[in-house]
């Protein structure tokens, strides 16, 4: 065994036998670079994306003499590990993708060199999450110069709704807190057909815009 060698590092070599006679001739020339699992690499951020997670990771990483042959993540905080697909061999971002908004998950990645997977990384929650769903406008209810909105349960992306916002043109919006669901739109004219336009907005931004239309009363 030759020790005290460097990983990563190419070496030259020529053996030969020895026996009670004498020692044989040289044989030829063999290559061998030694290698070992990689170092653990480090998440700096895990960014939520719709259905997805995006990690940046860095570090001072030692490969270990073996270039990445692909990458593997862990969203139970490296119980269970899956291959990135397809094989992701450069950083410092990987995706992952088909997860479920709304979910928190322990994530964790390491390196798969030519020996095998290296050491787990940090672990970091990450949520999957994405902007509201076009809310449910459950009824609308006119008077003279006012509508009443209710509104019905829909989807917050996977992160909670912050505010709603009406438009009367879909262009400029007023903010509203509904009330058991409901919101009022005041100063309207009377007898006039109003399209009105409601969204919802999380940590993501706005969301899709539902409508409805309603007339107000003479």
């Amino acid at each position: 065994i030759a020790s005290g060698l460097t990983n990563g590092t190419n070496y030259a070599f020529k053996i030969r036998a020895t026996n009670v006679n004498g020692v044989s001739g040289m044989s030829g020339k063999i290559g061998i670079t030694p290698m070992t699992t990689s170092s653990a690499l480090v998440i700096q951020m895990v960014k939520p994306l719709n259905a997805g997670l995006t990690v940046t990771f860095g570090g001072a990483i030692d490969n270990g003499g073996s270039v990445a042959k692909n990458y593997q993540y862990s969203l139970d905080g490296g119980a269970t590990w899956k291959d990135c697909v397809p094989a992701l061999t450069l950083g410092p971002t990987m995706t992952i993708k088909s997860l479920a908004n709304g979910t928190t998950y322990q994530v964790s990645i390491r390196m798969v060199n030519a020996v095998g997977p290296g050491a787990a990384s940090n672990v970091v929650a990450g949520t999957p999450m994405t902007v509201p769903s076009a809310p449910l406008v459950n009824s609308a209810t006119a008077s003279k110069t006012s509508a009443t909105l209710t509104l019905g349960a829909s989807n917050n992306g996977g992160s909670t709704i912050t505010g709603y916002a009406y438009s009367l043109d879909n262009k400029a919006w007023t903010s509203v807190t509904p009330v058991a669901g409901q919101f009022t739109v005041t100063d309207l004219k009377s007898f006039t057909t109003y399209k009105i336009y409601v969204r919802a907005t999380n940590i993501m931004g706005n969301g899709v815009a539902a409508s409805t239309t309603v007339k107000t009363l003479k």
